[in-house]
């Protein structure tokens, strides 16, 4: 296997977790040496790719899945990313500025939003009620057709962001390669095992062996999948659940989401913009559950098989969430949206609640669109934790982040470059004093 390559922390795992991990690194503080090793060719290839999410800055605004206190904390690591946008992205290359809309139908939901707009305009000041008129200025297919008796707001901001993350990825990296190159990039490079030995940890690979005082990893569902290994957080699994998207052309202008459906965690269906193709919006993500880790990659049922929920107190758990959450004619349907003819049936009820007058063949299935999203359930209580889990053993962490992770990326790196540099002792320092002069909140 050759020689062990020894680093002061290890980064596994390249989507934009582990790269603004690194940047962070690389930026606040005096570590000499970081190693970041990904599987594949290039970053964020897996959930950072465009093709496997919405593409969106999370402010928790027009979220309702999200109250009040969560939407503070989501809008912190929101604001976090557009402060780096400010500062890096003068051009554009990662991100286009849009505006977003919250659509409430009916009296039930106009009332919802009525008073969460009294609840949430002084944490958001920009937040703006829009009725049917102001409505069809900005987004004439949302009326156009609909009833004219049928009772409509919306919830507006122009903050909007639509974002490549994988761009975002290699932006953090990049920004430190080409200076002073403290960090090592290891493509092709799958981890096999990770144990301790002394002080140190080891990454066993198909490209060598790796070791650190530190280790951070940031793998997705392979977090925990590790963290097992290592007999850390066996009460946790995880539930990969997979979201597919519909696209259209030049059917919405910009980001339009919907309320939240009774008893469901997940946000409901909305239509975002391509940060590549603003002429084309992509309606979901449908939320269905998958037996593999990544999505289109077979490959991964293998590792799925093997993991805590596939388990009788696993199973057990997944009936409880189903049984308690009303999950079940739910995740019916979920199913049915990816199958041919049925699917976009079924689904056209979804598009039709933003833009009454869609028609099927203004929709297609968008082929190999969707990730996985790593929700992470609790095997003794049957619940699944809402956010990112972050999990500790002996100078190692490890990070599960569904969604929304992309947004949480400087968020959850703010927090463990500090922990790193804890972990590290004695002569590693943070440069806090930088740190909230570039990212004061």
């Amino acid at each position: 296997m050759g020689k062990t390559r020894e680093f002061d922390v290890l980064v596994i795992g390249g989507g934009v977790v582990g790269s603004a991990l690194c940047h962070f690194l690389e930026r606040y503080t005096n570590i000499s040496s970081i190693g970041l090793i990904e599987k594949g060719k290039e970053l964020g290839e897996v959930n950072s790719s465009p093709d496997s999410n919405s593409q969106t800055v999370h402010f928790g605004d027009i979220e309702t899945n999200y109250g009040l206190e969560k939407a503070k904390h989501v809008k912190n690591a929101g604001d976090m990313i557009v402060s780096y946008l400010d500062r890096y992205d003068s051009d554009s290359s990662l991100h286009r500025k849009t505006y977003k809309l919250l659509l409430g139908v009916g009296d039930n939901e106009v009332a919802l939003l009525e008073k969460r707009y009294e609840d949430f305009k002084a944490t958001y000041p920009k937040l703006r009620k829009l009725y049917r008129d102001d409505i069809a200025k900005l987004e004439p297919n949302i009326v156009k057709d609909r009833d004219p008796n049928e009772n409509i707001v919306a919830l507006y901001s122009d903050d909007g962001y639509a974002v490549d993350y994988k761009k975002l990825a290699d932006s953090f990296v990049g920004n430190f390669l080409n200076s002073n190159k403290r960090t090592e990039l290891f493509f092709e490079t799958k981890v096999s095992k990770i144990y301790k030995k002394d002080s140190l940890t080891i990454a066993e690979t198909n490209n060598g062996s790796f070791s650190a005082k530190v280790v951070v990893v940031t793998s997705g569902p392979y977090s925990l999948y590790f963290a097992h290994k290592m007999d850390i957080g066996k009460d946790l699994a995880i539930l990969p659940v997979a979201g597919s998207f519909y696209k259209s052309k030049n059917l919405l202008n910009g980001k339009v989401y919907t309320v939240q459906i009774d008893g469901i965690p997940f946000a409901a269906i909305h239509g975002d913009p391509n940060v590549n193709d603003p002429t084309e919006t992509r309606f979901g993500p449908t939320a269905k559950m998958l037996p593999l880790f990544e999505r289109h990659r077979y490959n991964t049922f293998f590792d799925f098989i093997t993991s805590a929920i596939v388990s009788i107190k696993g199973i057990f758990a997944c009936l409880k969430i189903i049984l308690q959450m009303h999950f079940f004619w739910f995740a019916i349907e979920n199913v049915l949206y990816d199958f041919p003819i049925i699917g976009k049936l079924l689904f056209m009820k979804n598009i039709k609640k933003i833009v009454p007058s869609a028609r099927l063949k203004d929709i297609s299935y968008g082929k190999n669109l969707g990730g996985v999203r790593p929700q992470v359930v609790d095997l003794n209580t049957g619940k699944i934790f809402l956010g990112e889990i972050k999990l500790f053993g002996d100078k190692i962490i490890f990070n599960v982040t569904p969604s929304p992770g992309a947004t949480n990326c400087l968020k959850n790196a703010s927090g463990d470059v500090v922990k790193v540099v804890e972990m590290l002792g004695e002569g590693f320092t943070f440069n806090k004093e930088l740190f909230d002069k570039e990212f004061k909140s």
